[in-house]
């Protein structure tokens, strides 16, 4: 099985009201390949743009960490902005073209801000319009000449433009037709396993959910199921729920419960459940050490 690009290990998100905390995201770890489109389904309120949000660097997780190719998304990139200028594309229910700037444009302006050399821009900016099913003839168009749906696949374009190897689409068919809708969502699938993306789609509709490679639902800032190709994917604890310890026990609380249960289990536990258990024990290690 390839790496993951993207993972989240015990990821929470709290928020500080005046009625007090509402917990959004709770202790969610999943990892998240390349090539492959999931999508994230659940009723609204469940948590799903939240997650989104923290994965793309729009927002920090109150505990937890993001991973990005297996490293710490915060010792990686110092400033969020980097981050999603270089790793993440993004796409969004009302495409966010800028009205001003033709098709094109759109798809030239991530290039020219990140520096990207003048002479390379306009042969990627049209290569991408081309991929994506935008004709030469409507590359000088404006938004509001092109269809919902012209727009949103310019969207992609625009969000490929400096072949970031995350794209993360929020609710990308909600202003479209059915049909519409199907070819954008055959299109994103289609460049996830053509160059690789690791993709992550939220979503409400089911037709959405059908087409994707794995489907992660939320309930309540929680993973309530996680299937891939129709074959469900066990769900991993969190480390302190492993080890049966409390979120902030001390090292030392942690290694005596990690020997404990060891010792419990013995050699019948089985290569796997000694392994969960020696994975939990190193991530809280690691967590101790960087704190």
């Amino acid at each position: 099985m390839a790496e993951p690009v993207l993972s989240c290990r015990s990821l929470s998100k709290t928020y500080r009201t005046s009625a007090g905390p509402v917990t959004a995201i709770s202790e969610i770890t999943m990892d998240i390949l390349p090539g492959e489109m999931t999508a994230i389904i659940g009723p609204s309120g469940s948590g799903k743009t939240t997650l989104l949000s923290m994965l793309g660097g729009l927002e920090r997780p109150s505990d937890g960490e993001i991973l990005v190719e297996g490293a710490p998304l915060e010792r990686r990139f110092s400033d969020l902005s980097d981050y999603r200028r270089v790793e993440v594309g993004f796409v969004f229910q009302a495409y966010n073209l800028l009205p001003h700037l033709t098709a094109l444009e759109n798809v030239l302006l991530p290039m020219e801000l990140a520096g990207l050399p003048r002479g390379q821009r306009r042969p990627r900016a049209a290569e991408l319009l081309t991929a994506v099913g935008i004709p030469p003839e409507r590359y000088h168009h404006r938004p509001l000449r092109l269809s919902g749906g012209e727009q949103q696949r310019v969207a992609v374009a625009r969000a490929l433009s400096n072949h970031p190897p995350i794209l993360l689409a929020d609710e990308p068919t909600g202003n479209l037709d059915g049909e519409t809708s199907r070819q954008v969502i055959d299109l994103i699938r289609g460049m996830a396993r053509k160059m690789g993306l690791c993709v992550v789609v939220v979503t409400h509709n089911p037709a959405i959910a059908e087409s994707a490679d794995r489907v992660v639902k939320l309930n309540y800032g929680r993973v309530e199921s996680d299937d891939r190709n129709g074959s469900r994917v066990k769900l991993r604890r969190a480390p302190h729920d492993v080890l049966r310890v409390a979120p902030d026990a001390p090292l030392e609380i942690v290694e005596a419960a990690h020997a404990a249960l060891v010792k419990k289990l013995g050699p019948e536990a089985g290569e796997e459940a000694s392994r969960e258990l020696d994975e939990a024990l190193e991530e809280l290690r690691k967590r101790a050490a960087g704190s």
